[in-house]
């Protein structure tokens, strides 16, 4: 009898512990400066069916982080603040704690982090149009401010990307990639769906930044970020902004 008492008590010890884990822990808040040292990196901006709820990008998100696994990629995350340690809301992210480097914790995709040494960076999650495009710019803002800027790749995968536009979600062809690139990065990482998560500081001016576009490796077109045109600035630093899907990883190594 003191055997199956204690048999049981042991499971509900058990099924409590269970119950009471986290399932992530983030190494970084929203508003922390840090920096990271990596030369190729994958950013999983809210990659959640809670925002993406028919799981249309799931399959993407996946094969992108094994992609980012395979040829040792930074993996790093953003989680909404309230759901991080949420019992419904945290397994509903395509992703686990062992699986990525590091976790943000950030309601609206906002961050400090500066990457140096990056070369590329490749986005999934969403939504493309607001918290995404938050992420993306404090990339490009955290390493301007520190002069670095220049040379990097930067990779949307579509099909990994979700968005509250249907025209965004996924992009597919060239006219809306370019439309979205010129809406949304000129002037510079504006992101005029949202951009509210950094407050005061809503938008970096970022001059002397040129920036060329391609759609699944098709040159769209070459922007100054500060100037909605396609006037080059031969001493500019120079960026690249590549919408590609998931099947065109392979071409990235």
């Amino acid at each position: 009898m003191k055997f199956s008492t204690s048999i049981v008590l042991w499971f509900t010890l058990l099924l409590t512990h269970s119950l009471n884990a986290k399932i992530f822990e983030a190494q970084y808040q929203d508003k922390t400066s840090s920096e990271i040292e990596a030369e190729n990196v994958l950013f999983l901006a809210h990659a959640t069916k809670y925002w993406d709820p028919r799981e249309a990008t799931e399959t993407a998100t996946l094969k992108t982080l094994q992609f980012a696994k395979d040829n040792n990629y930074y993996k790093i995350a953003t989680i909404t603040a309230g759901q991080i340690d949420h019992p419904q809301l945290a397994p509903m992210y395509f992703f686990r704690q062992p699986d990525i480097d590091s976790i943000i914790e950030s309601q609206s995709g906002t961050h400090r982090i500066t990457f140096r040494g990056l070369k590329k960076i490749l986005f999934v999650g969403g939504n493309v149009n607001r918290c995404m495009c938050e992420s993306l710019r404090d990339v490009a803002i955290e390493l301007y401010k520190k002069d670095l800027l220049n040379n990097i790749d930067f990779y949307i995968v579509t099909d990994a990307s979700f968005a509250t536009y249907n025209d965004y979600s996924p992009i597919t062809e060239v006219s809306v990639a370019e439309q979205f690139a010129t809406t949304f990065f000129v002037p510079a990482f504006n992101c005029p769906s949202q951009n509210w998560g950094r407050a005061i500081e809503r938008r970096t001016a970022m001059p002397e930044v040129n920036m060329s576009v391609y759609f699944r490796g098709d040159f769209i077109g070459k922007y100054n970020l500060e100037k909605k045109d396609t006037n080059e600035c031969k001493d500019c630093n120079q960026i690249n902004m590549h919408f590609i899907t998931s099947n065109d990883l392979h071409l990235l190594k």
